[in-house]
């Protein structure tokens, strides 16, 4: 009986080393609750779960370092604007899959790492715009996983059925992959009118409230103090101060110390790169799983422009097979990727 083993990371090309991703993984053997702990507890009236939310950190960001270097990424894409849709076909469809997934790990990655490394270094307001924009980010990569997710939880594992969903008349899956990933509200001379208009962040946000539970409230709430953190609001300006340590007997006083700000955006920075880092990690993983049933259901051959496309290609019955699930490729069910 075969048994089941995690699946190795594979490396990555030197082209596809992500700034993010590398800063995220700290070369210089210290752990991100660590060095910020100080800094983050160093705040007015911490909320209870922050040493908590510390602590799961690094454990967000290692699932999220994990799941970029799982699969060799892309080293080009076949382009899914509008004059091209109509053109579909599998291998297409699946490069789209892939590509957006090689996209949001690693402008996640960036902007996590960045986040963090200017809170590290007592720059609050663009810790807290970066942190807001990961958000954001993993917010639609939710929104679309949701979208997927009805139709590939009922065509898994079907050739047929798969193969009639990829090419189908209808082009649902399609118009939702092209508007998610490109659409846009600018509209240039270059443009055609009927470019797909973008998901709004918003719309995003309220699929992950109508989840309900922990997740839903924490980003929320999470999301809102982060907007007030970069706006010209209260939250902004207090990102500038702290509480002074004299004339305790004398008016309120504040000392202008961003460095040393004590304001609870920090908390909330945090909070944003573990939502964020947790939902992109899961959202890869759905991604190539849905992709691995695309080129099953195809049968992608082992050629130049698919490797290229860094698509998953099965292998030898007894080699691991190409989903991560732990199995050979003969005993392999294709499962679909825990939360």
């Amino acid at each position: 009986m075969s048994r089941k083993r995690p699946a190795k990371p594979s490396r990555q090309d030197s082209t596809h080393i992500s700034w993010g991703i590398e800063q995220l993984a700290r070369a210089d053997g210290k752990v991100w609750h660590e060095v910020l702990r100080p800094t983050i507890l160093d705040t007015v009236q911490a909320p209870a779960k922050t040493n908590e939310n510390i602590h799961q950190l690094d454990l967000s960001i290692q699932d999220m370092v994990t799941e970029y270097r799982r699969h060799r990424l892309p080293v080009e894409v076949i382009s899914m604007g509008h004059w091209s849709v109509h053109q579909r076909n599998a291998v297409a469809f699946a490069s789209c899959l892939v590509g957006h997934r090689a996209e949001r790990l690693m402008q996640i990655g960036d902007l996590a790492a960045n986040a963090l490394i200017c809170l590290e270094a007592g720059a609050v307001l663009p810790a807290a715009a970066s942190a807001r924009s990961a958000l954001e980010l993993s917010a639609m990569c939710h929104y679309l996983q949701r979208k997927l997710s009805g139709v590939w939880g009922r065509v898994h594992g079907d050739g047929e059925q798969i193969r009639q969903e990829v090419l189908g008349a209808d082009m649902n899956l399609w118009k939702t992959l092209t508007r998610v990933r490109v659409g846009s509200d600018i509209i240039d001379s270059g443009v055609p009118e009927e470019w797909p208009r973008p998901v709004h962040v918003n719309d995003a946000l309220r699929t992950i409230k109508k989840g309900g539970g922990l997740l839903a409230q924490e980003t929320s709430a999470t999301y809102a103090r982060l907007c007030d953190a970069v706006h010209p609001s209260q939250g902004a300006q207090g990102a500038m101060w702290r509480l002074s340590e004299e004339g305790q007997q004398g008016p309120h006083r504040l000392l202008l110390h961003p460095k040393k700000s004590q304001t609870t955006s920090k908390v909330d920075i945090v909070a944003a790169v573990n939502i964020s880092s947790q939902l992109v990690a899961e959202f890869a993983r759905f991604l190539w799983w849905v992709a691995v049933d695309v080129s099953l259901a195809f049968r992608f051959k082992n050629v130049a422009l698919n490797r290229s496309l860094g698509l998953p290609i099965g292998g030898a019955l007894g080699a691991p097979c190409v989903c991560a699930s732990g199995f050979s490729f003969r005993l392999c069910t294709h499962p679909r990727p825990s939360h």
